[in-house]
C-alpha cells in the first residue's frame, strides 16, 4: 500500500505492507505511520487525516520531504522480520535515515522489537564489536535506543544497521555490519534463542495467509487505510505464503 500526503511543510510518502490474520503486525505499523504523519501535521499538535492525501504528480519530483517504507526482510519458520525506515530531507539538502526491524511470530501472533532479541546490558557490547557500523553514527539521546535494526540469521550471527548523515552532497545511508556466531549467542536472551530456532526452521505451508493489501483490520488504521492507493493488493495462491507485493516464498531473505 501506499500514500502521498502534504501534512505539513513539507510532503511524505509511505508504502507499506499488511499482512492478513496479524492484527498485532498491522496494529504496529499504523502507529508508526501515523506517529510520523501526526508529528509533520502543521500547526504542531495536529493531527493526519485522509484530506491530506495527495496524488503522486501533485508532488515536486524532488526537494524536502519524508520517505517512508516498510517491507519484510526476512521470512522463515513462524517468523517474519519487517524493516521500517524513515527518511527525512531538509531545505539545504541535508538528510537523516532512521530505521528499526520488527519481528512478528505468524503463529501467535506477538510482534516484538529487535532489542528484544538481545539481554539486557548486551547491546552496547554488541556495538563495540561492529565500530564501522556506528562511528560516524550521530549517538542517541538518552531514551533512544542505540539501534533498533537488527537482523538475525539462521546462521545465528547478526546484522547491525546503522545510518550515517547524509550532507548537501551525500544522502543518508544505511551501513551494515555482521557480529560473529560466538559473540551473538552470549548476547541471546531466551526469547532470542527461540526467534533463532525459528528462523533455522523450514516453513511448510503457512499458518496465516499473508497479502499486500487491506484486509479486514480497522480502528486506527482508518486514517491511514482510508487515504492510501491499493492498487498492489492480491492475495496469494491457497496454502502459499509469498513475500507481499513480489514473488519472493518464505524461508528466504531478501537481498541487500
Amino acid at each position: 500500500m501506499s500514500l502521498s500526503a502534504a501534512s505539513g511543510g513539507a510532503p511524505v510518502t509511505a508504502s507499506w505492507t499488511y499482512i492478513d490474520g496479524l492484527p498485532g503486525l498491522n496494529v504496529q505499523v499504523d502507529s508508526w505511520l501515523l506517529s510520523i504523519l501526526d508529528a509533520k501535521t502543521a500547526p504542531p499538535g495536529g493531527r493526519y487525516r485522509p484530506a491530506m492525501a495527495l496524488n503522486t504528480t501533485q508532488l515536486p519530483a524532488s526537494g524536502p520531504g519524508t520517505t517512508l517504507t516498510e517491507e519484510p526482510v526476512e521470512v522463515s519458520g513462524t517468523v517474519i522480520v519487517l524493516r521500517e525506515n524513515e527518511r527525512d530531507t531538509a531545505p539545504d539538502g541535508t538528510s537523516t535515515l532512521k530505521s528499526r526491524t520488527v519481528y512478528a511470530d505468524i503463529g501467535t501472533g506477538e510482534v516484538h522489537s529487535a532489542s528484544e532479541l538481545l539481554k539486557p546490558d548486551a547491546l552496547p557490547g554488541i556495538l563495540t564489536l561492529a565500530p564501522d557500523a556506528v562511528k560516524d553514527t550521530a549517538p542517541p539521546s538518552p531514551t533512544e535506543t542505540p539501534t533498533q535494526n537488527l537482523v538475525l540469521d539462521p546462521d545465528g550471527s547478526l546484522e547491525v544497521t546503522t545510518a550515517n548523515p547524509g550532507t548537501q552532497n551525500r544522502p543518508a545511508e544505511a551501513q551494515t555490519v555482521t557480529i560473529g556466531t560466538r559473540k551473538v549467542e552470549n548476547a541471546l536472551n531466551p526469547f532470542g534463542r527461540t526467534v533463532l530456532s525459528q528462523i533455522r526452521t523450514p516453513t511448510v505451508g503457512c499458518q496465516r495467509t499473508c497479502t499486500s493489501g487491506a484486509v479486514g483490520l480497522r480502528g486506527s488504521r482508518s486514517r491511514v487505510a482510508a487515504s492510501a492507493n491499493h492498487e498492489d493488493s492480491r492475495a496469494p495462491p491457497s496454502g502459499k505464503c509469498t513475500q507481499h507485493g513480489s514473488n519472493w516464498s518464505t524461508n528466504q531473505r531478501r537481498p541487500r
